[in-house]
């Protein structure tokens, strides 16, 4: 249960079903190495290197183990021990998904995105209905550049996993990225449908609107996004506050204020300008554009262009 929660994103939930594992059998190799991968996706390194050390001294000739050790590896920045770990997983069981999976994990955070298609290709032909393997492979086509590779790949994730939003804003991205910003809305509009309470699904259609020129619209769910539901509205957002460490939440904040000062509500963009200027001043993309759009409401003159 906990590795396939794993695969579905449900990471507290694989945690806990690991740990419910170990209290059955404390020495099993397989629940440390399961949980540890739990804790890696959860971004908490250090427990997860000691779950798998002790997983690696209970088994050392597991390939589960040493392909979950080569995620961690990478995900804590060890990219050489990371790919000599997934290599030895795919020695021992060259018919494991995570052997494989592992290793294309390890080429595409080292941006050997071809590689990476290959491993993630053969994770795909071992078990070809797990949705999150064609994600994987689509995002590395659309890192070639290859948009409809990618949307090809994207949408035979969504037909596995028809409730799930993510294909679809995957989806949206790469046709966002070739331009096609009418095509990029109707997929995230239909992501928002899957999950309406979600405040990052309506950023994410907001930026897409955004893009698209539809102003009004794209004040509407970058609102949403920021600012939340009313207490009488239904679906219910919660609102995201403003954080420097997510670049996602910090794209909405600028992208909202640049739509209300080409909408015409400079009064309720300036803040929104000044907040970002105080609260993510290291981040020159967002400064770029708070800037730009003080210098829309008139608040500021725009800067000379230097001739050479």
């Amino acid at each position: 249960m906990a590795r396939i929660q794993g695969f579905v994103g449900d990471y507290e939930g694989a945690e806990q079903n690991a740990r419910n594992a170990l209290l059955i059998e404390p020495e099993s190799p397989k629940a440390h190495a399961v949980l540890a991968w739990a804790l890696d996706f959860q971004g908490r390194i250090v427990d997860a290197e000691q779950e798998i050390e002790r997983a690696l001294e209970l088994d050392p000739n597991s390939a589960l183990s040493r392909a979950y050790y080569a995620e961690i590896l990478i995900d804590g920045g060890e990219y050489e021990a990371a790919l000599a770990a997934a290599q030895k997983a795919i020695e021992i069981d060259p018919n494991l998904l995570e052997s494989h999976r592992a290793l294309g994990y390890v080429w595409e955070l080292t941006s050997n995105y071809e590689d990476a298609v290959q491993e993630y290709e053969t994770a795909i032909r071992i078990h070809p209905n797990l949705w999150v393997l064609y994600v994987s492979l689509g995002n590395m086509h659309l890192a070639l550049l290859d948009g409809p590779r990618a949307i090809e790949t994207y949408l035979q994730a969504s037909q596995l996993a028809p409730t799930n939003p993510d294909p679809l804003v995957w989806i949206a991205q790469a046709y966002a990225r070739d331009g096609e910003y009418g095509k990029a809305s109707q997929y995230a509009e239909n992501a928002v449908q899957l999950n309406p309470t979600d405040p990052y699904l309506h950023g994410n259609l907001g930026r897409m609107y955004y893009k698209n020129n539809q102003f009004e619209d794209a004040i509407r769910e970058l609102g949403l996004a920021i600012r939340g539901s009313a207490p009488e509205e239904q679906p219910r957002v919660q609102g995201l506050a403003l954080k420097p460490e997510d670049p996602k939440i910090v794209e909405y904040y600028y992208t909202y204020g640049l739509a209300l000062a080409k909408g015409g509500a400079c009064q309720e963009a300036i803040p929104i300008f000044e907040m970002i200027l105080l609260g993510v001043p290291a981040d020159e993309t967002a400064v770029a554009n708070s800037t730009e759009g003080l210098v829309l409401c008139g608040q500021i003159e725009p800067t000379a262009t230097p001739r050479p």
